[in-house]
């Protein structure tokens, strides 16, 4: 039995020994090898994720009055589907009406004057005219003769001085009343002056200024839609006071939602990498199992705080995030509703059977990219054309053959 257990004891030793052996000289040989790969197909797949919420293809869009009074109607419910210029909510509005129907009253009778005085006098007026004037000078003729018959007369003793002074009174009268008749008759003639018709015109210009201002603020008193889209929210309601305090309060909230499309937060390590055009996949726990898709139209200026948190309590919150809007192909519209949280991931790149060797071993050199590849005992740069690549891999276009074997770090 000992025999046994010494002889079990001693064939572990050798094997141990050997082991050892073999280490130390893997160890003398190899330590100085070089990492290397092979170059091999594979596929290309990058992609970012981040938290996004919907919205229209406007902003969410907070309508207000510009005046302070009570609402006396609103006109729209939450979901109401709206169009341009149509009216939602409208102030008590009696006294502003009636200021501009004055106004637009006065309006119509500074134009009439500015017309009559354009146009001159009619034929009737003119005609009047002259015969106001054939009959004022038969009456100065008439006078006339009586006053020198009246002079002779009392030249001859026969007539008083008084009854002369009279006779001369009435003859000047009839001839005041001829000039004016003369002149009336002249102006209907030569019609209205210049500067008539330019203080008439002026009238206008005035009239219509405050007609404006009027419509301005009975307008103001209205509450219209400035697109079309769907009323999101009503924050106040019909009867309750817009006060001067809180004027810019919002009564109404509406979007344009003839297009969706998604704010997404992306993270400030990932800013570099998001592109224009780039393909989007949008999933909502509301639609699960279903997937929505659509591209990056915008990307934000600068980046700022994360609005969007996840039900993750380990994410962090204090993040820096730049904003990218993604829009939803049109299949979305009337599924998605805007305000839904949703997660997005953006394809930055996706290549399949393609060759790829690791980013670590591309190296460049005055504009050209470069790899060490074994030729026999040797490593030789070989200039290479790259494609797609993605955090670990990039794609090999012209270069390298499959199964060539590069220097993983050179």
């Amino acid at each position: 039995m000992r025999a046994l257990t010494r002889l079990r004891i001693g064939g572990t030793l050798v094997a141990l020994a050997m082991v050892v052996s073999l280490g130390m000289y893997i160890i003398r040989n190899h330590r100085d090898a070089p990492p290397t790969v092979r170059v091999r197909r594979g596929m290309i797949h990058w992609r970012i994720a981040a938290h996004g919420r919907v919205e229209g293809a406007s902003e969410e869009i907070l309508l207000s009055f510009k005046l302070p009074g009570r609402i006396r109607a609103l006109y729209v419910e939450e979901g109401t589907r709206v169009r341009a210029g149509q009216v939602l909510a409208e102030l008590e509005n009696t006294e502003q009406l009636a200021r501009l129907e004055a106004e637009r009253a006065l309006l119509a009778k500074a134009e009439a004057q500015l017309a009559l005085l354009r146009a001159g006098a009619r034929a009737e007026e003119r005609e009047s005219a002259r015969a106001a004037v054939e009959e004022a000078r038969a009456v100065l003729e008439h006078a006339e003769a009586a006053y020198q018959r009246a002079k002779r007369l009392q030249e001859r003793g026969i007539l008083s001085r008084e009854e002369l002074d009279l006779a001369e009174r009435e003859w000047r009268t009839a001839h005041a009343r001829w000039e004016a008749a003369r002149q009336q008759y002249a102006r209907l003639l030569a019609g209205s002056r210049p500067e008539e018709i330019a203080a008439a015109e002026a009238e206008v210009r005035l009239a219509r200024a405050r007609v404006r201002e009027a419509e301005a603020h009975y307008e103001n008193t209205r509450l219209r839609a400035p697109c079309d889209g769907i009323i999101l929210r009503r924050f106040m309601r019909a009867g309750e006071i817009v006060r001067p305090e809180t004027l810019g309060q919002p009564v109404l909230s509406m979007a344009d939602d003839s297009r969706l499309r998604v704010r997404a937060e992306i993270d400030e390590t990932d800013v570099a990498k998001i592109r224009l055009g780039a393909p989007a996949v949008i999933t909502a726990d509301a639609y699960r199992g279903e997937t929505f898709t659509g591209r990056v139209i915008k990307i934000g200026a600068a980046v700022g705080r994360k609005t969007m948190m996840s039900d993750d309590p380990a994410e962090k919150r204090d993040r820096e995030v730049l904003e990218t809007w993604i829009e939803l192909d049109p299949s979305a519209r009337g599924r998605l509703v805007i305000g839904l949280r949703v997660d997005v991931i953006i394809e930055l790149a996706r290549r399949e059977n393609v060759l790829i060797i690791p980013r670590s071993a591309v190296f460049a050199r005055q504009g050209r990219t470069f790899v060490k590849v074994r030729e026999g005992d040797r490593w030789i740069e070989r200039p290479v054309r790259l494609g797609q690549h993605d955090e670990m891999h990039v794609e090999v276009r012209e270069g390298l053959a499959e199964g060539d074997v590069i220097l993983k770090t050179p």
